[in-house]
C-alpha cells in the first residue's frame, strides 16, 4: 500500500478543429509505499520523481483521449527495516532511478465523466551495497543490497472532473 502526489504545470494548444486540444505536460511526484514480504520483514520506499510527456483530449462526450511520456525517479530511499530481522544496523539502501514510459487512452462518457485505461511505474537501478552483520549467530559483516527492479501499474480509472 501506498500514497502518490504529484504537482503538473500543462501548456495547452487548441488543435485545428478545436474539438481536440493538446497539453504538454511536467511534473514532479512523491510517492510512498510499504511493501510485506512476510509476517516480518517489511519495506518501505521513498521516491521523488519527474514526469514530462504530451496528452490529447477534449471536453465533448463520446471523444478519445490519449497520453504519453517519461518519467525518471532521481531521489530514492529504501527502509529495509534489518534491524527487524535479525541484524545488528538498519543501513538506508539507495537504489538509482532509471526512466521510464507510461502512456494512457480513454473515453469521454460524458463531458465530466471518462474511463481510462493506463500503463505506468518505475524502473530502479541496483542500490549500492551495505555491510551487517548477523546477530543471532554472530555472523557477518554480510553485504546486502537491493537488486535492480521494475514496478508496473496497469489498470483502469474512472475519472471526473469538476469545473
Amino acid at each position: 500500500f501506498g500514497l502518490s502526489n504529484e504537482a503538473q504545470a500543462r501548456w495547452r494548444k487548441p488543435m485545428k478543429n478545436d474539438d481536440y486540444r493538446m497539453d504538454l505536460v511536467g511534473g514532479i511526484g512523491l510517492d510512498t509505499w510499504r511493501r510485506e514480504l512476510s509476517s516480518v520483514q517489511r519495506e518501505d520506499y521513498y521516491l521523488t520523481y519527474v514526469r514530462a510527456g504530451i496528452e490529447v483530449d477534449s471536453d465533448y462526450e463520446r471523444t478519445w483521449m490519449y497520453g504519453i511520456g517519461i518519467k525518471y525517479p532521481f531521489w530514492v530511499k529504501e527502509d529495509a527495516h534489518l534491524d527487524s530481522i535479525g541484524f545488528d544496523s538498519n543501513p538506508e539502501l539507495n537504489p538509482g532511478g532509471k526512466i521510464s514510459f507510461y502512456t494512457h487512452v480513454g473515453y469521454r462518457l460524458r463531458d465530466e465523466w471518462a474511463i481510462i485505461g493506463y500503463l505506468d511505474g518505475f524502473r530502479l537501478s541496483r542500490s549500492d551495497e551495505v555491510a551487517v552483520n548477523e546477530i543471532a549467530n554472530g555472523i557477518g559483516p554480510l553485504t546486502v543490497y537491493q537488486p535492480a527492479s521494475d514496478m508496473i501499474f496497469i489498470g483502469i480509472r474512472l475519472e471526473r472532473r469538476f469545473r
